[in-house]
């Protein structure tokens, strides 16, 4: 019964004291991954079924111009697809016209479903490798943990992009909040809060606007789904625009999250470009790794890449194409090759 239902009180010390602290999700992680392991071992028919549904579903309800839209690999990857389009203005169509309104400005952008199942728990953790489980470790932390590794790091711990030097327009309730804290403080912590220089907007560190909203659970929540929606309706009953939130292209999708217990994502522009600027930045770390493991020039390798992927070869082509060059020298660094001049 407990291999099935999972004990919850089966862990370590340290497990207690510090994994649970780390990764609060810990427990059913550590009682999952192992189970759905024995599964695949003793019974891959059930995986295969419970991955094949999900599939089937995919094929239901997603959108055929999907392909021309960069889903994220946490989606792709994980059975997730577009959600057609025709549901979604059907949602428009059937709602009371203070919603329709809402949704007619904030549902601009296609959304996408990631399902979730135990089964699937496994493929989440090993779907990409080191890399992958690295990435899933730090998502799954608590907030503190997160906002410590963005600061060491200077980059959001969920896109993995680097924060900018330039300040970014600051919601309201962060500006109330320096706005406080300043008072309060006599003027010694202001969290960064300064008009634009350009538009005299207030404006913050990107990062501290980040970290305050992961610190504070609540907080994150009502600023992806709450205030986007008070946003809204504000804005359209007094036509003033106000800034209560960053999130307001997902705050339909967050609500839809929150309401129905499905993971539901808003695809908007810059949800594909952090998608891109994720691949890129794995493409260049894998390259190096190959250029460092096989001794080869990083610049030469790149280059080959690029041409035979522009070529439209598959690849496992361009692998076997790539080890054919390496083997007859032509990937060798200048110093190496004696081409050097």
């Amino acid at each position: 019964m407990k291999a099935a239902q999972f004990d919850y009180s089966n862990l370590t010390t340290f497990e207690r004291g510090v994994m649970r602290r780390v990764l609060p999700f810990y427990t059913f992680s550590r009682n999952n991954v192992p189970a759905q392991i024995r599964a695949l071992m003793n019974d891959p028919d059930r995986i295969r079924r419970n991955l094949a549904g999900w599939e089937a579903i995919g094929n239901v309800f997603s959108d055929e111009e999907g392909s021309s839209y960069i889903l994220p690999d946490y989606i792709g990857q994980m059975y997730g697809f577009l959600i057609d389009d025709n549901i979604r203005k059907d949602i428009m169509e059937k709602s009371p016209p203070w919603l329709a309104d809402i949704l007619e400005n904030k549902a601009t952008n296609p959304y996408a479903f990631r399902p979730e199942s135990p089964a699937l728990e496994l493929e989440r953790w090993t779907r990409g490798g080191a890399r992958t489980s690295l990435d899933e470790t730090l998502n799954s932390s608590n907030p503190i943990f997160k906002a410590l590794i963005g600061t060491a790091y200077n980059m959001n711990t969920f896109t993995k992009q680097p924060y900018s030097d330039k300040p970014v327009e600051a919601p309201i309730w962060y500006v109330k909040l320096a706005q406080g804290m300043s008072k309060v403080t006599r003027g010694e912590f202001d969290l960064g809060l300064q008009p634009d220089p350009d538009t005299g907007v207030a404006s913050a560190p990107a990062q501290l606007i980040d970290t305050f909203t992961m610190l504070i659970p609540q907080l994150g929540t009502l600023d992806r789904t709450a205030f986007p929606i008070i946003e809204e309706v504000y804005n359209s009953k007094t036509g003033k625009d106000i800034n209560l939130s960053k999130y307001d292209e997902r705050a339909i999708s967050s609500v839809i999250s929150q309401l129905s217990g499905l993971n539901v994502t808003t695809v908007d522009p810059k949800t594909e470009q952090n998608e891109l600027y994720a691949r890129q930045e794995r493409r260049k770390a894998n390259i190096n790794k190959v250029a460092s493991d096989y001794q080869v020039d990083i610049k030469k390798l790149n280059g080959i890449i690029s041409d035979l992927s522009g070529q439209g070869i598959d690849r496992n082509e361009i692998i076997r194409l790539i080890d054919d060059a390496r083997e007859r020298g032509e990937l060798l660094p200048d110093y190496l090759s004696g081409t050097q001049q």
